[in-house]
């Protein structure tokens, strides 16, 4: 049956998990992580990897089923209600929906800004050595916004998740890209896009 074949599966992929563990000698608690991750993309995703899945459609409707996986966002989203329907095809392709289980360090303080977050679901908590600077929940963004600085920034903090979440994520690159795209849009874009906990570290 379906079950069995799913089960068989998650199997193989469990032992090419260990494989990997076993040749890079990776130590814990990192080891845990990764299978701990692994468990639980499984049972979100059942094995499928949608971006993957993806690829192998023609892109117009590629634009159709990630308009689908982002549509809460880009609805309920102020930043995007200006958007012509050509210019949310465009920026669902560049969306990335990402997970994290409790306690998985989303952002390292140092690290380069090179997404912009929305969270879809779950709560996290920004943390600047080790004070707890906010916490984030659904329909929060973190990160900085691109078309306020030339320069990339680095983060001010580390960003960790409390509980499972889920993410949407867009590089700035190809944010920057959809805005050229559609200068119309920027405006709108830019004025309206708050973001609840900028991480742009200004002492650089």
């Amino acid at each position: 049956g379906a079950m069995g074949s799913g089960t068989a599966r998650y199997h193989t992929q469990m032992l090419r998990v260990r494989e990997f563990i076993r040749f890079h000698q990776i130590p814990n608690p990192l080891r845990q992580r990764l299978e701990e991750y692994f468990q639980h993309a499984w049972t979100y995703t059942n094995g499928i990897d949608m971006n993957s899945v993806l690829k192998g459609f023609p892109e117009c409707l590629q634009a159709d089923i990630c308009l689908h996986l982002n549509r809460n966002l880009l609805n309920n989203c102020s930043a995007f209600e200006a958007a012509s329907p050509g210019c949310l095809r465009a920026l669902s392709l560049k969306f990335k929906t990402t997970h994290a289980p409790p306690g998985d360090i989303l952002v390292h303080k140092g690290d380069v800004l090179t997404y912009l977050y929305f969270i879809a679901r779950g709560s996290i908590e920004i943390l600047k050595d080790d004070v707890v600077m906010a916490i984030l929940g659904k329909d929060d963004i973190f990160g900085e916004n691109p078309c306020i600085h030339s320069t990339l920034g680095k983060s001010n903090s580390n960003v960790k998740a409390l509980t499972y979440c889920d993410l949407h994520k867009i590089h700035r690159d190809d944010l920057l890209d959809v805005l050229d795209l559609f200068p119309e849009f920027y405006d709108s874009f830019v004025n309206s896009l708050e973001i609840t906990y900028n991480m742009r570290d200004e002492e650089q």
